[in-house]
């Protein structure tokens, strides 16, 4: 989505603000644990991605595909590792692995892991044990949570920011085929059970539409003609999918060629054979901001959110110095 240079500004302005993202993590971290938000330095975290890791991420790929795969598929690949190597080291220094989650998951494996597991040390003593150990680095459910939670706290500056009507507008105007009322039909059948009547059943559709079109009944009237079902006879205006979930696909596509104000058919559904009167259709159109709101403004919202992330991760890829390196040696 194109955005004006005046709200991009204000974008860049926003995410590299670290007073809002503190705000933000310290409000999570109030209404989640209570006091106050202490942030941790991302001190001594490589910035540089080995070249065994990555190829660890192609072997992965490739067993997933069944294939070999080509330069571009390794060139995606290489950069999802460095975009969530970026939020895992932004993660870390605005302290969002003090989350109660993430320290008890710390201070599990480190028990896991310790010489003497039965040694007695308080929690935190097993936390700063498991970060000493590079866990913190190593374990993947670990990576995943400060991963998701620094890509969820960096949207979260957009989503909090309500779109403005120009921008909704723009939106609608650029997506109309994402916001159309659809098509609506009000009509009356007379049903008639072909279990029940057998081979009489077109005989009566025959017969009965003979009165109905001789106009001698009100559609209304008509429609005690058929037999009961357990879909009413008189049914309100329905878009066709409400239609296709009473009557199914069939007789939809067949309703949608008869003209209103006369009576049809027979025209057959899984209930039997129907005769039918259309009072009125609705065709689709698109619709209007004000019937759509709250959907645009999600989607807006959501935008808006997805290119402060990649500028956000892109600014973090380059404050980290991130670039993958030479093979391991171990």
């Amino acid at each position: 989505m194109d955005l004006p240079d005046m709200v991009l500004t204000l974008i860049r302005a926003l995410i590299r603000s670290p007073a809002v993202h503190f705000a933000l993590f310290g409000w999570i971290t109030f209404a989640v644990v209570g006091g106050d938000p202490v942030a941790t330095s991302a001190d001594g975290i490589r910035s540089t991605i080995s070249l065994g890791r990555v190829e660890l991420v192609y072997e992965q790929i490739a067993r997933e595909k069944g294939r070999q795969i080509t330069a571009q598929e390794k060139s995606a690949a290489i950069e999802i590792i460095l975009n969530r190597e970026a939020l895992f080291l932004y993660s870390r220094e605005i302290g969002l692995d003090r989350d109660p989650v993430v320290q008890r998951r710390l201070s599990q494996i480190a028990t896991f892991v310790a010489e003497n597991p039965e040694e007695t040390m308080t929690e935190g003593a097993r936390v700063r044990e498991a970060v000493e150990l590079g866990l913190i680095e190593s374990d993947s459910i670990i990576r995943r949570i400060l991963i998701d939670g620094a890509r969820r706290l960096i949207r979260a500056t957009a989503l909090v920011r309500a779109p403005n009507e120009e921008s909704m507008a723009r939106h609608l105007n650029e997506n109309p085929d994402d916001y159309q009322v659809p098509r609506r039909t009000r009509i009356t059948h007379v049903a008639l059970n072909r279990n029940l009547r057998g081979e009489a059943t077109r005989g009566a559709a025959d017969e009965i539409l003979e009165r109905l079109v001789a106009g001698s009944v009100s559609p209304e009237e008509g429609a005690a003609l058929g037999d009961e079902t357990v879909v009413e006879a008189v049914l309100p205006s329905m878009t066709d999918r409400a239609l296709e979930r009473r009557f199914g696909s069939s007789f939809v596509e067949a309703l949608s060629g008869i003209p209103a104000g006369s009576w049809h058919g027979p025209v057959r559904s899984p209930l039997g054979d129907h005769l039918v009167f259309v009072h009125e259709r609705t065709p689709q159109r698109r619709a209007r901001l004000e019937e759509v709101r709250e959907r645009v403004s999600s989607a807006v919202r959501d935008q808006v959110a997805d290119l402060v992330l990649e500028v956000r991760v892109a600014e973090l890829r380059k404050h980290y110095d991130l670039r993958v390196g030479e093979r391991d040696e171990s």
